[in-house]
């Protein structure tokens, strides 16, 4: 199983396409920075929505957790399991090792562990280009909690929320394998994923009026949840 699971591994690291992506990553991080930036500008710096070196890595991934991982996500995903079935690569796989399950398990793992480096080096970017491209300030204001952060919280708090993010990404993964799975090709497996990820933000939008209709509105004794990301705006949190 090991061998197995590093045989799939390199194959993922084969393909130029994952190269690609890590190679995007600094450069996503920068626009992210730049867009910040310029919305500084209109914010009060004791507003949670100014960004600085401390709170900028929370809020870049903030930014991009839907769109630029979800979508590198399924691009490996896509690559790794529906084009290796499609080409009948697969077969050539299966003849090392004795079932299709441990194939599956060693693939899906591989998957996990590509997404976690990925975040780690989203992480570590965010901090060495938010060094020298964000302002810096003593006091940081976080969405949904009362009083100022210091930048070390802020930190703590960025790794907290990251692994947050891991989690998401997981589950969000371990649809697009199913999806993978069954599409008999990749724009299938790509265009059925983005579809269930638009689904998944509608359908909260879509309960709150049906419950709005229905007059359940209270929600004084409900217990919130926030998603890294926010439809409503540029705000994150974690309860």
């Amino acid at each position: 199983m090991k061998n197995l699971f590093v045989c799939e591994f390199e194959r993922i690291w084969s393909k130029k396409s994952t190269w690609l992506l890590f190679l995007l990553i600094p450069f996503v991080i920068f626009a992210s920075g730049k867009y910040y930036l310029s919305h500084n500008i209109a914010v009060d710096l004791a507003s949670a929505e100014f960004t600085s070196f401390g709170n900028f890595p929370a809020a870049t991934i903030q930014e991009q957790l839907i769109t630029f991982f979800n979508a590198s996500a399924l691009l490996i995903i896509a690559l790794t399991i529906t084009e290796e079935y499609r080409t009948g690569e697969i077969r050539m796989v299966l003849i090392r090792c004795k079932s299709f399950g441990q194939l599956f398990v060693c693939k899906m793992f591989a998957i996990f562990t590509t997404i976690l480096m990925m975040i780690i080096t989203y992480f570590i970017c965010s901090l060495v280009i938010g060094c020298f491209l964000m302002p810096r300030v003593d006091n940081i204001k976080i969405f949904y909690y009362d009083g100022f952060f210091t930048i070390s919280q802020s930190f703590i708090y960025a790794l907290k929320y990251y692994s947050y993010s891991f989690i998401t990404l997981l589950a969000f993964a371990a649809v697009g394998i199913f999806i993978g799975i069954i599409s008999r090709s990749i724009t299938t497996a790509i265009g059925s994923g983005v579809g269930f990820l638009l689904f998944s933000l509608i359908y909260p939008q879509l309960v709150y009026i049906f419950s709005s209709i229905k007059g359940v509105g209270n929600y004084e004794d409900s217990i919130v949840i926030y998603y890294p990301y926010s439809t409503y705006g540029n705000s994150y949190g974690i309860r």
